[in-house]
């Protein structure tokens, strides 16, 4: 039964149809910033990002990290609830011809620890909270992590919904700290580094599995993977082109970074993001963007 692929008479004609996406999340990206670059690319409660200001925000995080060190082919982790945070960290990575690590944000030191050493992490970027209370030790421990970037997710807005945001706002690093402030970094205006061209054949993640079979694993998905199955929500669900996505999953999963963040990238969208989900907050939220 298997093999008679059964499920193909149920799938509309564009979805059965092929598909030729871009050969990478990046490029993607930047097809976008040439055609909409000042449509909104990001909104975080009354905040709002356009393509062009993400793309040279996201330019000077991969500068920084070149800076310091990042080589292509490094694994970066990136820990963070769903923010424009995220977002700039994730291209900034990719920019700098890293391969990313997302992290569950609820994580704890002991799977965080085995996670930096599983994947030979080079660079962290978390909260600001979560390196104060216990990533700071956690990273100290991590035989290849040498960069660290902290983020205060109650930048890029001014709303401040105590149902979410409802913590104090942290000092930023000092000089002596290894963390550095990742917005600080983004707004430095640094030049992403010009010889970190990835393919399709690059891995873009290792997602790690939820550990119910034992040990968390780390599953490598390459950049073609992601491209191809969000080109494939694209056209097998077709929307107009710039329309409004709302991040439901946590961008961290595999179904937040490819059916909401690469979809909606590939369709030059905007994606409303409102850091995790509590059902007030999200209601709201599609009352106010109204979401496609």
């Amino acid at each position: 039964m298997y093999a008679a692929q059964p499920w193909i008479a149920l799938l509309s004609e564009a979805q059965r149809a092929p598909v030729t996406p871009p050969p990478t999340v990046l490029h993607a990206w930047r097809a976008a910033v040439d055609r909409a670059p000042d449509h909104p690319a990001l909104a975080y409660f009354d905040g709002r990002l356009s393509y062009r200001e993400t793309d040279e925000l996201s330019d000077s995080v991969a500068g920084h990290l070149a800076a310091r060190g990042l080589r292509r082919g490094d694994r970066v982790a990136i820990m963070l609830q769903n923010s424009p945070h995220f977002v700039l960290a994730l291209l900034g990575a990719w920019k700098a011809g890293a391969t990313v690590v997302p992290l569950n944000p609820m994580y704890k030191a002991g799977e965080v620890g085995h996670v930096l050493a599983d994947a030979g992490v080079t660079a962290l970027i978390c909260s600001d909270r979560a390196w104060e209370t216990y990533l700071r030790d956690t990273a100290a421990a991590a035989p290849d992590l040498r960069i660290a970037l902290t983020a205060c997710e109650l930048d890029l807005q001014s709303v401040n919904d105590p149902r979410v945001l409802g913590f104090e706002r942290l000092p930023a690093p000092g000089p002596d700290d290894l963390a550095d402030d990742l917005l600080t970094a983004a707004r430095a205006g640094h030049p992403a580094p010009a010889d970190r061209e990835l393919t399709a054949a690059d891995t873009a993640l290792i997602s790690y599995t939820s550990g119910t079979s034992g040990t968390p694993k780390g599953a490598m998905n390459a950049h073609g993977n992601i491209m191809v199955n969000a080109e494939r929500q694209r056209t097998g669900h077709p929307i107009p082109e710039g329309s409004v996505y709302f991040a439901l999953a946590p961008l961290f999963h595999i179904t937040g970074m490819v059916c909401q963040l690469s979809a909606c990238i590939a369709n030059a969208g905007t994606l409303v993001l409102a850091y995790r989900f509590e059902a007030g907050v999200v209601l709201e939220a599609f009352a106010a963007h109204r979401p496609a």
